[in-house]
């Protein structure tokens, strides 16, 4: 012990004294254990961390075979009536808990702010065993009372009220109407769904007070109600899901759609409750390559550390010599260079955490998540480990050639194994290459896979448009009528000054909303022919607002209202499915006349509807059709909560418009609740996980590259200073300075030509898994792989320049005097 405690010290001792090899060496750790430990960070937040709530092993999601299928795994859904028939059989569980997702606007005219929020059972907070920060949460007696009451999340409080504990009885205005504050739920606790974190949450009851008539949750026509569990102490999961499937049949009404109708199947409560479209299943994928990608750059990190520490010991090795003839062990010459490494990688490890703290955070700020990013166990954890390995594979090489040294070597005054060509220095560059051409390789692809999706057609102008949703709740009047209201509000944004159009619908593309609706697929007849298609209802001057051009027949008229015949635009992806060998303008599909057929346009939907999954940007666009929202009530469509009002700007920014276009619609209607959003904003957001790809990967692609270009330099500089004698004996025999540039740029090229064929090979192999990221693209894109790889033989030769001219300025005479 008392050896070690020396070899300690020596070690710590030769690390300060040698700054110029220790600094580099910690900062490049540094770098890339906290890059490591910062996307770990997020994979631990958003992937392995359960649910801040009491005992979460003993949650379950209630959902199906046929949800999980179609990726919900927290359920598809049930119906209020649904969940008043378990809640009146909870006793088969230790307790049972409902809730929804929803939207809210916060604020009276002039000071609103849209809010994620979640309307839930009276049980919500009791089953999962939260407690509230100050003041109270909702029950049971406030959920059947329907009482107009609301518990704020920690991050509200403090946002938005400044952490004052005077909240609690504080009124608060949610959708127009006020409902009181009677607590802040704890600081860790940011809802059931992993990366969207509620803002407000209230009671269902709550629901009829907030939109009076177009209340909809305990409506038999709604199915949106997510169910969990909780297991008693000793009941399975298994166990659980026989005692739910004996008391379905009492559950689900025979009316019910076919969806819900499948067998009940509990499973973990995960986090995931919002089916494809939530965070945790979105990102899942992007957060573990670029987990992968990090991994890369710490190998290529350790590259570098090896060939450092690969070269003192290289410089030491008559010391050691000399150490092994006084009769030194090997494990005594070996042991303090290890020492040395872990002192690194502690020292690397140490800074990488404050580099981890700002990385994780940057990473968040670049996609629309929300996570609670803690220094844990499991990130303090793995990174002790990452920089424990770092530290065993950097100097791993520096041992294996100190345990090789030799005693008879120095006595002779032979220079043994330090000679200027190493081929382990040589070795560790390959293979730094090879991993940052993967690396930038991936980055690349992923970059052009946002450029392609942020030139894909949209089929509309999304620059000028601002979105109004305007809310429904407290407005007054038959809503069988509204459309004309609709029409007035629509009227009165295009009066604004600086509008160039404007128009109502009940959606907007990239919203996360449409309705989809079942056609019976033409020429068949059977019901198990029918197919789902997207449908809008819009008012005249939609497609003019958003620059959806107009390609056959006519736009809709005033003249196409609730009691002229229906009629449909459809686009032109519905003409080529359904209409091929048919003219559009003039057929009739399902008692609708088709009167004009408008250009593509992207939407996406996350509602769930048997044979219906989530579209996105990603895919082809779907045959979608557009009906008069005058004729809205025709289809059967439930009450509508909210209209929204799209505004085309005639210059400059939508934003410009919002004061205007609010005061035009209130004076309208006054009861309104408004929300302002630039539909730029609505694209922004749908190209969030690509362009956190893309960006982060670009940062590790570009570090990859700097650590190889480092390695390239450290390699030739000391090739170089080991090879003085040869370079003077060359240059007095002739040589000239050029030759001898060319003679070490050669090397070098040799040394990254071999890098590039084994990145190659191993890009080859590696990209074919991010297909399923990529867009527009091929994972083996050989434009990619070409431009890459120049750029790493153009680096290359830009790395071994510098020592090569420094090489071709030796004397020659001084260097053979030397000798």
């Amino acid at each position: 012990m008392n050896g070690l405690a020396l070899d300690v010290r020596l070690a710590a001792r030769a690390l300060l004294k040698a700054r110029s090899v220790t600094l580099p060496a910690v900062l490049t750790l540094a770098l890339a254990i906290g890059a490591n430990a910062a996307v770990f960070s997020l994979v631990n937040s958003l992937l392995l961390r359960p649910l801040p709530v009491a005992d979460p092993d003993r949650l379950a999601s209630v959902t199906s075979e046929f949800s999980i299928d179609h990726g919900f795994t927290s359920g598809a859904g049930w119906s209020y009536r649904m969940w008043e028939s378990l809640q009146q059989r909870a006793a088969a569980f230790d307790g049972v808990l409902a809730w929804t997702p929803q939207r809210f606007t916060l604020g009276a005219a002039g000071d609103t702010e849209p809010v994620t929020a979640l309307l839930a059972s009276g049980e919500f907070f009791s089953t999962l065993g939260v407690h509230p920060r100050i003041g109270r949460l909702f029950g049971v007696d406030d959920d059947r009372a329907g009482a107009p009451v609301a518990v704020i999340s920690h991050r509200l409080w403090m946002r938005r009220f400044g952490g004052a504990a005077s909240v609690v009885g504080s009124p608060l205005v949610v959708d127009g109407a006020q409902v009181t504050i009677v607590g802040v739920a704890p600081e860790a606790f940011l809802g059931i769904e992993v990366g969207k974190p509620f803002d407000v949450a209230l009671p269902i009851g709550a629901e009829a007070v907030l939109r009076g008539r177009t209340a909809m949750i305990r409506s038999g026509r709604f199915f949106g109600l997510l169910v969990l569990v909780r297991l008693k102490p000793q009941q399975t999961l298994a166990s659980a899901t026989d005692a739910l499937r004996a008391l379905q049949s009492e559950i689900v009404p025979p009316n019910a759609p076919a969806f819900v109708k499948e067998p009940f199947v509990l499973i973990a409560a995960d986090g995931t409750a919002s089916g494809p479209a939530s965070p945790r299943h979105a990102f899942r994928r992007p957060i573990l390559v670029m987990l992968g990608g990090v991994a890369l750059v710490l190998a290529i990190a350790c590259g570098n550390i090896a060939n450092l520490l690969l070269a003192r010991a290289i410089a030491r090795r008559r010391e050691l010599g000399m150490r092994l003839a006084l009769g030194a062990t090997r494990w005594r010459l070996v042991r303090p260079l290890v020492i040395e490494s872990v002192f690194l990688a502690a020292a690397g490890g140490a800074v990488g955490l404050l580099v981890a703290a700002w990385g994780a955070r940057a990473l968040v700020s670049l996609s629309p998540i929300v996570l609670d990013l803690p220094l844990d166990w499991r990130v303090m954890s793995f990174t002790a480990a990452a920089a424990l390995v770092a530290g065993l594979a950097s100097g791993f090489l520096a041992a294996h050639r100190a345990a090789g040294a030799s005693a008879s070597e120095v006595l002779k005054g032979t220079s043994g194994p330090g000679t200027a060509r190493t081929p382990l220095a040589n070795a560790l560059v390959i293979a730094q290459i090879a991993l940052a051409l993967l690396v930038i390789v991936s980055a690349a692809l992923f970059v052009r896979t946002l450029t392609s999706l942020v030139r894909r057609p949209l089929g509309f102008d999304a620059g000028r448009v601002l979105i109004v949703r305007a809310g429904l709740a407290r407005v007054a009047g038959d809503p069988a009528s509204r459309w004309r209201l609709y029409q007035q509000l629509a009227d009165a944004a295009r009066a604004v000054p600086g509008a160039a159009a404007a128009a109502a619908s009940i959606w907007t593309p990239l919203s996360g909303d449409g309705r989809v609706i079942g056609f019976p697929r033409p020429g068949a007849a059977a019901a198990d022919q029918r197919v789902d298609i997207l449908a809008n209802f819009v008012s005249p001057g939609w497609f003019a607002t958003y620059g959806t051009p107009l390609e056959a027949g006519r736009d809709f008229g005033d003249q196409d209202g609730p009691a002229s015949q229906k009629v449909v635009l459809v686009n032109r992806a519905f003409v080529r499915r359904f209409l091929a060998e048919v003219q559009a303008v003039g057929a009739t599909y399902s008692g609708s006349l088709i009167v004009g057929v408008v250009g593509d346009a992207v939407y996406r939907t996350s509602q769930l509807v048997p044979g219906v999954t989530s579209l996105a940007m990603r895919e082809p666009v779907s045959p979608t059709i557009y009906a008069p929202l005058a004729q809205a009530a025709l289809w059967d469509n439930p009450p509508v909560t909210s209209i929204r009002i799209s505004v085309r700007s005639s210059a400059g920014s939508p934003r410009t418009l919002v004061r205007s276009v609010g005061a035009a619609l209130a004076g309208v209607e006054p009861n309104l609740v408004l929300e302002f959003r630039p539909l730029s904003d609505e694209v922004d957001a749908s190209l969030a996980q690509e362009r956190m790809s893309a960006t982060a990967s670009s940062f590790f692609g570009v570090l990859s590259l700097l650590l190889a270009t480092l390695g390239i330099y450290g390699v030739t500089s000391y090739t170089v200073s080991r090879s003085t004698s040869e370079i003077g004996v060359r240059l007095a025999l002739g040589a000239t300075r050029e030759g001898i540039i060319r003679l070490f740029l050669t090397r070098a090229l040799k040394t990254a030509v071999a890098g590039l064929l084994i990145g190659l090979a191993a890009a080859i192999v590696a990209t074919r898994s991010l297909s399923s990221l990529l867009f527009g693209i091929a994972p083996l894109d050989p434009v990619t792989l070409i431009a890459v790889s120049l750029l790493l033989v153009l680096v290359v030769l830009a790395a071994a320049l510098i020592p090569a001219r420094r090489a071709s300025c030796i004397n020659p005479w001084v260097s053979l005097r030397a000798d």
